[in-house]
């Protein structure tokens, strides 16, 4: 467990905000699963890429509809690195011909990533369920006058579509091109040397991302000061990070995020 940490930080909470327990998170990570299955199941569309862009959308929903009946909008968290993967091997799965090589490693580089992100933060969602959201929540709130997640302006605006439809589309505009991958078989060029640096690069991206979220918490750990009853993921910090790669760059585990796509 030394690898992993509780939370990115920061976690705050707003006055309503609602205890989510650990069964509810894994009902509804596995009704989203189910979701993709369905509808690559029972395709809507000719085009997988709009299948799915389908599937993304309703699950986005489907999600947020816990985070309306729970009231803690956080349950949407992890959902932004387990679709790519869910559409992946459904990408596959459906494909009218074998997954080619190029393919095969394009979704080891996926699991890398996923694995990363999973490990090095491990969600407490699922094992003890979550009672604080993520601080970009409140911060939105109060850009629009609102100090509590109640009303429509919150449940519509900030939740479902800042916190859950944009999300989800960001990443799906970057996910959405390597559909062809999974989905064109043998069809595909050869693999060739743009191959070779594509894997260095996305690699090299997820080393960054680790490194560089592993220095901001250790630097946490050093700098925030906790009395018995506080945790660190709900604190913030007054010191500004420059260790590592936090040296060279404003933002250097976004970057590896850009990099990696």
């Amino acid at each position: 467990h030394d690898l992993s940490c509780d939370a990115m930080g920061r976690e705050e909470r707003f006055p309503s905000t609602g205890y989510l327990p650990a069964y509810a998170c894994w009902l509804c990570y596995a009704l989203v699963a189910v979701g993709f299955a369905i509808v690559f199941g029972l395709p809507q569309h000719p085009d997988p890429w709009h299948n799915g862009l389908l599937a993304s959308l309703a699950t986005t929903f489907l999600v947020w509809c816990f985070a309306y009946a729970y009231r803690n909008t956080s349950i949407y968290d992890p959902y932004w690195c387990w679709f790519p993967l869910f559409s992946a091997l459904n990408w596959m799965a459906t494909a009218t011909s074998s997954p080619s090589s190029r393919g095969y490693y394009t979704l080891g580089l996926l699991m890398v990533w996923f694995m990363r992100y999973n490990i090095q933060w491990t969600w407490e969602g699922w094992t003890k369920g979550i009672h604080t959201e993520d601080w970009r929540y409140p911060m939105m709130a109060k850009k629009l006058g609102l100090s509590d997640s109640t009303g429509l302006l919150y449940w519509i605006v900030v939740s479902l579509i800042g916190s859950h439809i944009v999300p989800t589309l960001l990443v799906w505009f970057v996910l959405g091109p390597v559909q062809k991958v999974w989905t064109d078989g043998l069809s595909g060029p050869p693999l060739g040397v743009l191959d070779l640096a594509a894997v260095a690069t996305s690699l090299g991206g997820v080393c960054l991302q680790f490194m560089a979220d592993r220095t901001l918490y250790n630097f946490r750990k050093r700098n925030v000061e906790l009395q018995k009853s506080q945790s660190l993921e709900t604190q913030s910090c007054s010191k500004t990070c420059r260790e590592g790669p936090w040296s060279f760059s404003r933002h250097p585990n976004y970057l590896g995020e850009v990099l990696f796509w």
